[in-house]
C-alpha cells in the first residue's frame, strides 16, 4: 500500500489534486492494467506486452511537468511507475524511478518523526498519509 486509497478516492470524486493528481492516477492505471486479461488495458490489442503502456506514457508526460514540484503524489506516482517496470522485467529503469521516488521522499521530510510533522501544522490525516507513504517506500526499496 502505497498510498491511502480513502483519502486518493476522496480526493478522485471531488477532482481534487492533493491526494489524487493526474500523473498518480495514470500511473495507478498503467499498474493496474499490467495485470488485466483485457484486450482494452493494452495499447495494441493485438499485442499482450503493451499493457498499459498508453497510461504509463501519460504518466511520464505528467511526470516531466511536475517533477520541479515534490509531492506525495509525485512520490507514490514514482514509487508505482518502479513497481510497473519491475513487472516488465526492467530493472535498471525500475531502480531509476524507485530512486526518484526515495529523493522526493527525503525532500518531503517524510522521513522525519511525526512528533516533528505534527509541530510543523501538518492534520492528522496529513501525517498519517506520509507515514503510509514513507514505510511503503521503505517496504518497496528493501
Amino acid at each position: 500500500m502505497l498510498f491511502s486509497a480513502s483519502c486518493f478516492l476522496a480526493d478522485m470524486g471531488r477532482h481534487r489534486k492533493k491526494y489524487c493528481s493526474p500523473l498518480l492516477f495514470n500511473a495507478v492505471l498503467a499498474l493496474a492494467c499490467h495485470y488485466s486479461p483485457r484486450d482494452e488495458a493494452r495499447a495494441n490489442p493485438a499485442d499482450p506486452s503493451t499493457r498499459g503502456d498508453h497510461f504509463f506514457a501519460e504518466a511520464q508526460r505528467l511526470l516531466l511537468a511536475e517533477e520541479s514540484h515534490p509531492s506525495l503524489t509525485v512520490a507514490q506516482a514514482l514509487a508505482l511507475m518502479a513497481i510497473r517496470e519491475a513487472g516488465c522485467g526492467r530493472d535498471a529503469t525500475s531502480w531509476m524511478y524507485l530512486g526518484r521516488s526515495l529523493r522526493v521522499a527525503l525532500d518531503l521530510g517524510l522521513h522525519l518523526s511525526v512528533k516533528l510533522e505534527a509541530s510543523a501544522m501538518f492534520t492528522p490525516t496529513e501525517v498519517e498519509v506520509r507515514r503510509i507513504t514513507f514505510w511503503a517506500l521503505f517496504v518497496v526499496d528493501k
